[in-house]
């Protein structure tokens, strides 16, 4: 089984919850409302690609692959653009990190919408990339007939 669809829009990584004070003046703990705006985001393109009767996965290995284009710099020369265009791969060296906060927005939104717990996650190849716009796509696939892992699942 196969999953893919794209979320439009500058990729995000995900922040720690801020600490304020409410009304009273008492700590209170929130998100950053770009971060809730990001969630939407997400859950619009999953809602957008899901079939009306999808079932949750559950107790199967996945595996994910994340592509997270941004727009070319106005700094990036002509060069590097013509070079990307015509299908080299230009890498992005430069923050946010695609190992933890940039990975974690995306699969924690996903749990509980394709799958029961983000822990069934047995690989993730994550890239980051120059192109024309900024999007992120994300495809997630499962194998429950041809591999064996631990526990096994009901």
């Amino acid at each position: 089984m196969v999953l893919e669809f794209t979320i439009l829009g500058k990729p995000m990584a995900k922040q720690s919850v801020k600490v304020g004070k409410d009304k009273n003046g008492n700590r209170t703990f929130y998100k950053d409302s770009k971060i809730v705006k990001r969630e939407k985001e997400i859950i619009e393109s999953l809602n957008n690609t899901l079939k009306k009767d999808h079932i949750i996965w559950e107790g199967k290995p996945i595996f994910v692959t994340i592509t997270y284009v941004y727009e070319y710099p106005k700094a990036m020369s002509k060069k590097l653009i013509n070079a990307s265009l015509s299908g080299k791969t230009i890498f992005k060296t430069t923050a946010p990190d695609v190992g933890d906060n940039l990975n974690k927005l995306i699969l924690d939104v996903m749990e509980k919408i394709v799958y029961s717990l983000d822990s069934e996650i047995v690989n993730i190849n994550a890239t980051k990339v120059y192109g024309t716009s900024n999007r992120t796509e994300v495809s997630l696939r499962y194998q429950p007939n041809n591999l064996l892992f631990y526990p096994i699942s009901k």
